[in-house]
This record gives structure tokens, sequence and C-alpha cells, in this order.
């Protein structure tokens, strides 16, 4: 029996909404994770160890659907004993949702659909699923709302976070030629070269719309477009066709013009809240985190140029976050 798509997808999301928290979670100083506060009021170690104990009840549930136990098994709660360590502590998250992704793998649509009993009463497998992603979900965004924050970074942390993501774009494609960069497409459509062409325009969007930022509800021009997809694809025609010389210029221009647009920008303006450019509903964030936010979106697609790198030539020694 094929599997449903509607399960191939909670099974990518789950995937991507654990790595993406990870992500998230690795950016916070070790010293942090026990005195920073998030926005739900917990501390970050609090908050994975709630995460944990989700997926902790998710396997139980996962393993009686695997072997048949009937559907008024219960699922009690656990709290596994944790490490103190940020770093081991990330990594025996990882080591539980791989484990848990290798067994949702072999379920058939039957199992997927198999009840529970858990807290919140009788629960298919894929319910659960569908609750932990949404809660993977919130908790990254309490996360990112934490590491872009003023309070944490302060003028000088946010210049010295464009400059590192800057830096990890351009070591991500360091030693390639240029016939590499313009080779095939991986990253969906687009190969290395669109890759950093659609980083390089995010960028200049970023700036464009921090130049503005003490107006009162700018409009920008993503309204014009019927979805974020679209809006990508207008900009990524904008600026192909540039050769590497004009895209390292580009990259390093934006993000120098960016830094100095901090350095000389007042405090209430970095803190003052706005709208976004990126946004057709018009929400909104302070300066300090929109662009905090976009110069993330360049980190993680430097890493995704690492790791394809890695995949690619396993002899290489791999990139490390």
């Amino acid at each position: 029996m094929v599997r449903k798509t509607r399960f191939e997808d909670l099974l990518q999301e789950f995937r991507l909404r654990h790595r993406s928290l990870w992500n998230s979670l690795a950016l916070i100083e070790p010293d942090a994770w026990q005195e920073a506060v998030l926005a739900g009021g917990r501390r970050p170690q609090e908050l994975l160890q709630a995460r944990l104990e989700d997926d902790h009840r998710l396997l139980q549930a996962v393993e009686a659907a695997a072997v048949g136990l009937p559907e008024t098994t219960e699922i009690a709660a656990s709290s596994p004993e944790l490490p103190s360590s940020p770093t081991a502590l990330l990594d025996k998250a990882a080591a539980l949702a791989e484990r848990l992704d290798a067994m949702l793998a072999t379920l058939d649509n039957q199992q997927w659909q198999r009840k529970v009993r858990g807290s919140s009463g009788l629960q298919t497998v894929a319910t659960l699923v569908e609750d932990l992603n949404a809660a993977y979900s919130a908790a990254e965004v309490e996360v990112e709302a934490y590491l872009g924050s003023f309070e944490r970074l302060g003028k000088e942390g946010l210049k010295a976070w464009l400059l590192r993501c800057y830096d990890a774009i351009m070591d991500s494609v360091a030693g390639l030629s240029e016939e590499e960069i313009m080779g095939p497409s991986w990253c969906g459509r687009w190969n290395t070269y669109q890759v950093l062409l659609h980083v390089w325009s995010w960028q200049d969007v970023a700036l464009a719309a921090a130049r503005r930022w003490h107006e009162p509800a700018p409009t920008y021009e993503v309204l014009r477009f019927p979805d974020i997809e679209a809006y990508n694809d207008a900009l990524l025609a904008r600026y192909q066709g540039k050769d590497m010389v004009a895209v390292a210029d580009g990259l390093v221009t934006s993000c120098r013009q960016t830094i100095l647009l901090v350095e000389r920008s007042p405090e209430g303006l970095l803190r003052r809240s706005n709208i976004l450019p990126w946004s057709k509903r018009r929400e909104t964030d302070t300066l300090c985190g929109m662009l905090y936010t976009i110069y993330r979106h360049t980190w993680d697609h430097a890493w995704e140029i690492c790791e394809h790198r890695d995949a690619e030539d396993p002899e290489r020694p791999p990139h490390s976050r």
C-alpha cells in the first residue's frame, strides 16, 4: 500500500521543524541557556526539555502503533534525564529525532491512523505528529524573537551578526570555480549562483527598508505580487546575468552599507517597530529584528551551500556551524 501524501508531508515537516529549532538554539551562547528568558517565559533549556518530552510521548505512540497494541493503550508523560551541556542536550535531541524519523518512515496508512490515548484523549499518530510540528514551530518563533532582540544584540552585537553572516556566505563558496557555482540546480530550481543572487537581492531589500524605517507604515513592493514566491522570482530576475565579480561586490557592498546604517542609527530607531518588507499581511518587527532575520536568511543559505558541498565531496573535511 502506498502511503498517503499527507503522511509523507507530515514526516517531511517533522524533519524540517526539528532541524530548524536546533539550528536556532545552537546560536544561543552557552552561558545564556540557563539565564536567557524567552518570549514565553521559559529558558532555552526548559523549552527544549518540553519538546523532548513530547518526542518521547510520540515515540511511545509510534511503538504502540507499529506492534498493533490496542487503541486503549495509554501513553504516559515522561521526563527523560537530560544532560546540562547545551551541546550534549542538542545531540540527545537529534538522536531521539533520528530514531523517531526512522520509525515514522516505516509506518503504513493504518498505523499512521491508529489511535492512542494520551493527555488529550484519543489521538492518531498523524495528529500527534501534526501537534508536535506546530509546537516545534512555535518554539522556534520564541527562540528567534530572542535571538533578534535589541536587548540581546545591542548595536555592536547586531553589526557583528551582519558581518558574521556575510563571512558565512562568502566562506560557503570559497574554493569553488565560477563553473562550479554556475553548475546544475540542487536547491529546488536553483543552483549555487542563483542562491547567491537570492541572498544578495534580499540583503538589498533589507537595506532599502531600513532606510525607510523612520516612515510611518511604509508600503513595499511585495504587495504588488500574488505571493512571496512570485516576489522571489521577480527579485531573482533583476539580478540574473551578473558575473561573479559583480555578485561578490554586491554582497559586500550591501553588508557594509547596512553595518554603516546601523552604526549611524540611534538606539530608538533600532528598537522601533515597523512593517516588514516581505509581509503581505503587514506584520511588524523592530529594525533590529528585521535586519537579524534577513541576515539569518543569509546564514541559513550559507549552510545549505556548505551541506551541499559536503554531500558532493565526502572526502572534503565537513563544514560545521
